[in-house]
């Protein structure tokens, strides 16, 4: 039920805001403490390995208004660390987490590095935070999360 909410506001905030390709290529690796445990959503080998949508994943990267966006789901998971996704805003919630059946979202450090000059191109990374659960703002804490996307949407100039 809580995937199904996610996914619904994820698709609500992409015709609100727009959202970035869904094709594109994501590997990376985040960690959340959920009541003390801790739950890993990994691309594979320790994050190393590429994913996209043509894989058991959703993926989403863009980039738009300087605004920058991934998505990550892990499509055959019910179960544990599901999906996250990240903004690079810092004045607003900009950290969403689907982990064990409960949406999580918080305001965290996000640092996006783009690669070789490719817009296409970039690194994500969100320092450890504090996240609070969507209808009781229960705690749990964002440990640790880093991607590196590809073939990223870019609506700016010249894009």
């Amino acid at each position: 039920m809580h995937k199904t909410a996610l996914a619904l506001w994820i698709s609500a905030v992409c015709l609100s805001l727009g959202c970035g390709s869904n094709n594109s290529d994501i590997a990376g690796k985040a960690v959340v403490d959920v009541r003390g445990k801790q739950l890993v959503l990994d691309t594979g080998n320790d994050g190393r390995d590429v994913v996209n949508e043509y894989d058991r994943w959703g993926t989403i990267c863009g980039v738009e208004d300087g605004m920058q966006e991934v998505f990550l789901d892990d499509k055959n998971r019910s179960d544990g660390f599901v999906s996250i996704l990240i903004y690079d805003r810092s004045t607003d919630t900009n950290v969403y987490v689907l982990a064990d059946g409960y949406d999580y979202t918080g305001i965290c450090s996000v640092t996006v590095k783009v690669t070789s000059n490719d817009p296409y191109e970039a690194d994500f990374s969100v320092a450890p935070c504090d996240l609070g659960r969507a209808f009781d703002d229960a705690p749990a804490r964002l440990v640790s999360a880093s991607f590196r996307v590809a073939s990223c949407e870019y609506d700016g100039p010249g894009g």
